[in-house]
């Protein structure tokens, strides 16, 4: 409760408090206007470079008894709308007229000061996800806060004077540059399309989906933390599939126009084994799950950029993504246990050397989905849809290792030259999968 007793408007009259909003992910002023609701009395807004001085208030307030004071501020988006409010990515901003959709927007959150002899002693605000530090300096930056970010937003307000509140806003939305509508017979999304960003920030994947020569766009993206920046919305089609070879699956193409899209900020690393974030995880599961209930998506129907693109350049969502943990979630394209009868001397199928069985599984590789045109024998289209094939299923725990434990090298691991016992089975696992949904 705020205690208005003993500031004295003369006494602080020279003091200057900023309070600079900031986006937590790349650290410039945020793009939208905010009302703010002082505890008591007392109504005010942020400018337009998102800072508000708290002095305003201060001067606003009587006598006080007590020289130390808990003082609290709600800070409300002025175009807040309750489409956005809740839990669950796949709903937000979604009823929000077109015209009406911001750069930005974040949630609503509560800031506490607690100040003493017309000075704040410390900070904390509500909502996960965002952060308060007063007087910033080059030497308080969190773990959380990337040097980019972090030097961005000191940059933004190195001239203010101290003390300062710096809040870093965790955002929900931020409109990416380029996207367009769905085709005319498309009513609504199909399939759920997984990338990782091959790059270890978010800020530099906003920065890529954001600027004016962007060529590409995402519907989701997930931080290492696990939370959810959405960037376009369901009903529109975002630009993440289709490259200079186009996308297919299912037997049908430009996989943009029937398809959601969802980074996840992930680079393989030096060594190429680099694990995604439990969190990571658990907000796709999430979010898989949320937005296949939305939209009646078939919980089979959940792929990979690689298994889509043509061709298959894509190392996407690459060797570590561990598609066994969606699969053990119900989620995405499965190999039950498959009771084969198939030869094991008939193996290896070599692609110099071809068997009968080869057009066998070339059928099996269709029905699964994967997009692999008629030739005769093992030519080069059916190594690449083999090659698609173990990209998906030999990676994460899949992955193969020597007898020292050390993971075979990636690029033997999806050659697609040859087919061994083991993924001959997968691949007739996985079609009787698909035949039995």
């Amino acid at each position: 409760m705020v205690q208005q007793q003993r500031y004295d408007a003369g006494a602080i009259q020279p003091v200057w408090l900023l309070v600079a909003l900031r986006n937590k992910l790349t650290g410039r002023n945020v793009k939208i206007r905010f009302a703010i609701k002082a505890e008591g009395s007392g109504s005010y807004e942020t400018n337009q470079f998102g800072n508000w001085n708290l002095n305003q208030h201060l001067q606003s307030l009587q006598s006080q008894q007590s020289e130390s004071a808990e003082m609290q501020f709600y800070f409300k988006p002025k175009n807040w709308d309750e489409a956005w409010d809740g839990d669950d990515p796949s709903f937000w901003g979604e009823s929000v007229p077109e015209n009406q959709i911001l750069e930005e927007m974040y949630r609503p959150a509560t800031l506490i000061v607690n100040m003493h002899n017309n000075s704040p002693q410390s900070v904390s605000i509500s909502n996960s996800g965002n952060l308060v530090i007063l007087n910033p300096n080059l030497e308080s930056r969190p773990d959380q806060i990337s040097e980019n970010v972090w030097n961005a937003a000191l940059n933004s307000i190195r001239d203010a004077g101290e003390p300062r509140i710096l809040i870093f806003l965790q955002p929900i939305w931020i409109k990416a540059r380029k996207f367009s509508n769905r085709l005319g017979t498309i009513q609504s999304p199909t399939l759920i399309v997984v990338h990782h960003t091959g790059g270890e920030l978010i800020s530099s994947a906003i920065y890529h989906f954001t600027r004016e020569n962007a060529s590409s766009s995402i519907h989701y993206i997930i931080d290492k933390d696990g939370q959810i920046v959405k960037m376009v919305m369901n009903s529109k089609c975002a630009w993440h599939a289709d490259g200079k070879g186009g996308s297919h699956w299912g037997g049908s193409q430009r996989v943009n126009h029937f398809s959601i899209g969802i980074e996840i900020v992930h680079a393989d690393g030096p060594d190429g084994n680099n694990p995604f974030t439990e969190e990571q995880y658990n907000a796709l599961i999430s979010l898989i799950q949320s937005l296949q209930e939305r939209h009646n998506i078939p919980q089979h129907r959940v792929v990979g950029h690689s298994d889509v693109a043509v061709p298959p350049s894509h190392n996407c969502p690459g060797p570590n993504f561990d598609w066994r943990t969606l699969e053990n979630a119900g989620l995405g394209l499965k190999v039950p246990f498959y009771e084969s009868n198939l030869n094991p001397y008939d193996f290896p199928i070599e692609r110099k050397s071809p068997s009968q069985l080869i057009e066998e599984l070339k059928e099996d590789l269709r029905g699964i989905g994967y997009y692999l045109p008629e030739e005769s024998g093992y030519g080069s289209e059916t190594a690449t849809a083999i090659e698609r094939f173990k990209r998906h299923f030999l990676s994460g725990s899949r992955r193969p290792r020597d007898e020292n434990g050390e993971m075979t090298r990636w690029r033997k691991v999806i050659n697609g030259d040859n087919v061994d016992l083991q993924v001959a089975e997968m691949i007739k696992a996985a079609r009787k999968y698909i035949n039995e949904q």
